[in-house]
């Protein structure tokens, strides 16, 4: 609830109270977005190498709470300060960064691999995570965001809507680190078993290039490394990275997905802005329409987990995890599409201009976008701001020439202003299949890989292999921002502008389509050949015991010093 609470209004909020538009709003959201998915690297790094899950976790939180603290205060009305709000901000991507890699990891070690009725649970627990984790989302995406754009009367209104509404994350965040800890003495807490990220870029290295016309008997590239082969690193090291590197291609194609994921925070919301959001006497608030997603998601995932997948695995016909990650991407593309046919829809729904100037901004300023204030395209603010400069500047609006009416003030015929960028008669809630479609993607894709790269690698390699997971989420975030200046590269029909319009985000989406369904057929190819590694064999890995021992050893030296079982055996990924 924390995490969304704050960033399903922050688009909103860099646009309503910071004045950013459309493109400036959607980068910044993508830039501390990303962030807070690079920086479970570091988290995974610190847990396995120094402090263990649990401390990290704990830690880690105390800091996301002291960002959540300076974010309320960089929200008071009328003093909102990107000297508070963005410390803030990259406070909590660093607290985060000891969370995301670190919670999935640390509850799945609750559960006892030689036990069968945990190993059976364990299954499940993936899902479930998921499940509690969009829980909390919903709460984010109705009561969070409704407070955040429309404040609550008798609390100061509107005008402290994202005070009050920033002060609900640091509660909850406080309460979380109040529950963790109470729970301390039920957990199973594992020491920090050593981080092989150093040795495992040194192994990448020697067998690539110091090693890479040696040892031609090797099965495997990585292979060349081993002391089997006279090179530098225990043979059980070796063996339990070469189960990681082929991971390599799944996590580059999440990539794109995780594009398709980030626009639900950012061109989904700039479309929302510019549709009708009242309903039955209500106003929605743009950041609502996520809860479609969660909605999505609380609902299918019992569905899937206990009708859906139990019912083809009993038919014969069981779907394994890289099966399950093809279709996400499958209703990622349908998603993009059904955005793409709204956008066109939307657009037809407008109302055309039929004024200039000051007649302008009245006959428009009741259908101006939610994201937008009206003030900055109000020529009478203007003329006020000329004439006292203490007042707040209109930043849609400018001088053409200096003639002043009778009374001293500017005249109106010296003031142009942007045209009001109005909002469709089309209801926001024609946004809802594309919601949806991304929470039924999200089950397939998001919740799967997390078990795939959890069940594919050793357990000291665990939490290193989700954080790389999430680094995909970063990377896909971040795809955004150079997508967003290649199509707004020409400033005269940029396709993402500041009022929609005007633009082309139709073509946008479409673009978005394109990417993911190559993506697809690659993902595809992948899969056809990709071998799953059964826990068995991580098992026997792990009781390799010298090697384990020296591995130990050695990674604990370097440091002072500076899934599915045989139902996966059908690796293809099969659309029928």
């Amino acid at each position: 609830m924390t995490y969304y609470g704050l960033a399903g209004s922050l688009v909103l909020f860099f646009q309503s109270r910071l004045d950013y538009d459309n493109a400036d709003a959607d980068v910044q959201y993508s830039i501390w977005s990303g962030f807070c998915y690079v920086t479970p690297l570091f988290g995974g790094w610190l847990a396995d190498s120094y402090l263990g899950r649990y401390n990290t976790i704990l830690i880690l939180c105390a800091l996301y709470l002291s960002g959540l603290v300076l974010m309320v205060f960089g929200a008071i009305p009328g003093a909102e300060s990107e000297a508070v709000i963005y410390p803030g901000l990259y406070i909590i991507a660093f607290g985060t960064g000891g969370i995301k890699p670190n919670v999935s990891t640390f509850g799945a070690d609750q559960f006892d691999d030689d036990n069968e009725q945990d190993k059976k649970e364990k299954e499940s627990f993936f899902n479930w995570f998921y499940w509690s984790i969009n829980l909390g989302a919903l709460i984010s995406y109705t009561l969070v965001a409704y407070i955040c754009q429309y404040g609550i009367a008798g609390l100061g209104g509107e005008d402290w809507g994202f005070f009050i509404g920033f002060i609900i994350p640091a509660v909850s965040m406080a309460l979380a680190i109040l529950a963790f800890y109470s729970g301390t003495p039920k957990f199973t807490i594992k020491p920090p078993s050593g981080s092989i990220l150093s040795a495992a870029c040194g192994m990448i290295f020697e067998a690539a290039v110091t090693r890479r016309n040696e040892a031609p008997e090797a099965e495997y590239w990585l292979h060349r490394a081993s002391r089997r082969y006279n090179g530098s690193y225990p043979d059980s090291l070796v063996k339990g990275m070469s189960y990681a590197t082929k991971l390599a291609p799944f996590l580059m194609l999440l990539v794109p997905y995780w594009l398709c994921y980030s626009q639900m925070s950012t061109t989904f919301q700039n479309q929302g802005c510019q549709m009708d959001l009242s309903f039955g006497g209500a106003d929605i608030p743009v950041s609502a329409l996520n809860l479609f997603d969660t909605v999505a998601i609380l609902m299918l995932v019992p569905v899937f987990d206990m009708v859906v997948f139990p019912a083809m695995k009993a038919s014969g016909a069981p779907v394994s995890m890289l099966q399950k990650i093809g279709w996400g991407f499958v209703f990622a593309i349908l998603a993009m599409g059904a955005a793409a046919v709204v956008e066109v829809i939307r657009k037809s729904n407008v109302p055309e201009e039929e004024y200039t100037g000051l007649d302008s901004f009245l006959a428009d300023k009741d259908h101006i976008s939610a994201c937008k204030d009206a003030n900055n395209f109000d020529p009478r603010k203007f003329q006020s701001w000329y004439s006292d400069r203490s007042l707040d500047e209109p930043t849609n609006c400018w001088s053409i020439c200096s003639d002043l009416d009778a009374d001293g003030s500017l005249s109106f015929d010296c003031i142009e202003c942007d045209p009001v960028p109005q909002a469709a008669s089309l209801s926001v809630l024609w946004q809802v299949p594309q919601f949806l479609l991304v929470g039924t993607s999200e089950i397939l894709a998001s919740v799967t890989a997390m078990e795939f790269f959890y069940s594919q690698t050793p357990s000291n390699m665990r939490s290193i292999s989700a954080a790389l997971n999430l680094l995909t989420t970063a990377l896909g975030s971040w795809a955004t921002i150079p997508l967003v200046l290649v199509v707004n590269a020409n400033k005269s029909d940029a396709w993402v502008p500041d009022d929609l319009n005007k633009g082309h985000l139709e073509q946008f989406f479409v673009v978005i389509v394109a990417i993911m369904v190559v993506n697809l057929a690659a993902f595809m190819w992948f899969a056809k050949g990709y071998k799953y590694v059964k826990a068995t064999e991580l098992k026997a890995l792990a009781e390799e015991d010298d090697d384990h021992v020296e591995v130990t050893k050695e990674l604990r030296s370097e440091n002072e010093g500076g899934g599915d079982d045989d139902d996966d055996d059908d690796d293809a990924v099969k659309f029928a």
